[in-house]
């Protein structure tokens, strides 16, 4: 999966991640989100519907329609655009980032491995 949008790294089940969302709320004013996921969250709920996200958009390119319609845009919502069940689509509302009018293009998803450095001191 991870190939297929890109990906070069292979994502490790226990181990930490940034997934970072950009998104746009009102024809060039972005919102962003930062969440901290496990290697297992983003290969269950974040992969698949990035993947989905992706194809929609090169399908789509530079239409006036949007990827990611949320509360005051009258398009398809994203559960029914991509065919998402309740618990991911529930898990995406809680880690997409959200505007004054809601969100209606999804720009970027990036994964960040979470590096935490110690400096032992004693």
């Amino acid at each position: 999966m991870l190939e297929e949008l890109g990906g070069f790294v292979e994502l490790v089940s226990n181990r930490k991640y940034i997934v970072y969302i950009v998104a746009d709320t009102n024809d060039g004013d972005y919102v962003t989100e930062e969440t901290e996921l496990t290697g297992d969250e983003i290969e269950r709920f974040i992969m698949p519907v990035a993947a989905k996200i992706k194809a929609w958009n090169e399908a789509n390119p530079r239409t006036n329609d949007h990827n990611w319609a949320s509360l005051g845009y009258a398009c398809t919502h994203p559960s029914e655009l991509y065919e998402l069940d309740d618990e991911t689509s529930e898990y995406w509302s809680e880690i997409t980032p959200y505007g004054e009018h809601g969100i209606h293009t999804i720009e970027t998803v990036e994964i960040r491995p979470l590096i935490i450095d110690k400096i032992v001191l004693l």
